[in-house]
């Protein structure tokens, strides 16, 4: 009888792994149309990530903290995004990209992007 219980368990488990990867909603809406949520720190001279990688056509959030001591602005020229962030305050910034491929964001404030505060946005399909 042990056995049998053994097995009824170990199909039960099978079968809830199987049922539970059908579901696979990540908590997006059901057409697979929720924001991307993406955190992005300007730290001094230098952005963390500094690689962002998003979908097409879905709407994606970027909540903006600047940890550094410096102004700091967020330019996404591409997708008409610009946003300055103050020291020690966060900022969110909303947008839809249309196209695919890599992007460039950089901070606008002189002298910042030249000492390589610059990122890449990758867009797939």
């Amino acid at each position: 009888m042990s056995k049998r219980l053994a097995l009824v368990i170990a199909l039960f488990i099978v079968a809830s792994l199987a049922l539970s990867a059908c579901g696979g909603g990540g908590g997006s809406s059901p057409s697979g149309q929720g924001p991307q949520q993406v955190t992005l720190k300007a730290e001094d001279i230098k952005w963390d990530p500094t690689t962002i990688t998003v979908k097409a056509n879905q709407p994606v959030v970027i909540t903006i903290q600047n940890t550094g001591t410096l102004k700091h602005n967020f330019t996404l020229q591409d997708f008409g995004v610009n946003q300055d962030v103050d020291p020690g305050k966060t900022e969110t910034v909303t947008f839809t990209p249309n196209k695919t491929g890599n992007f460039q964001f950089f901070c606008n404030v002189p002298g910042h992007k030249e000492a390589g505060m610059v990122g890449t946005l990758t867009v797939n399909p």
